[in-house]
């Protein structure tokens, strides 16, 4: 191709990735010679080795890639990439979330965990006394409605009613 600046022609604004999983921040660029690329997380370059893989791909190596192996929540956050050739450099920055394992980013994990814990303290039993209320009152009531015109007959007996009385009250 024609000799020419570089340029970083696709990147995504955010990459997201899985805590223990391997991170990949890929791009493509243009420029003749292949530009040379760095990447760096706020002032810090992300040297090749440890967890950090710098790869490039494709025909004049046009994809490049930051990859993070075993990416921790600490790796989220801003970076920037800078490529260069002899005729110039371009640079752009793009945002890494990190989130856990069930696919929640840890803000929001850490919020639910609170709900979830406030949620089973508070609603939990509550709603099993309710079930258990509405089984216990039901025949009382059906028998109150049901059967009134039987109690009519007993009331002289004193005994009946009271009987009957207790059971209504309670």
């Amino acid at each position: 191709g024609e000799p020419g600046p570089p340029k970083i022609v696709e990147i995504q604004e955010k990459y997201s990735a899985v805590e223990d999983q391997t991170a990949c921040c890929y791009m493509f660029v243009e420029g003749n010679p292949a530009p040379t690329f760095k990447f760096y997380k706020g002032a810090t370059i992300c040297q090749e080795g440890g967890r950090y893989k710098l790869v490039s791909d494709g025909d004049n190596n046009n994809m490049i890639m930051l990859a993070i192996t075993k990416v921790k929540t600490t790796d989220e956050g801003e970076y920037r990439v800078v490529i260069e050739n002899c005729h110039g450099t371009d640079e752009k920055s793009f945002m890494l979330y990190v989130s856990d394992s069930s696919g929640m980013d840890f803000r929001s994990m850490l919020k639910k965990k609170k709900y979830a814990k406030w949620g089973n303290d508070e609603e939990g039993p509550d709603w099993g006394d309710l079930k258990h209320n509405e089984k216990e009152e039901e025949p009382v009531l059906k028998k109150v409605k049901d059967k009134p015109d039987e109690w009519v007959v007993p009331l002289k007996d004193k005994t009946v009613k009271e009987l009957e009385d207790k059971k209504v009250v309670f």
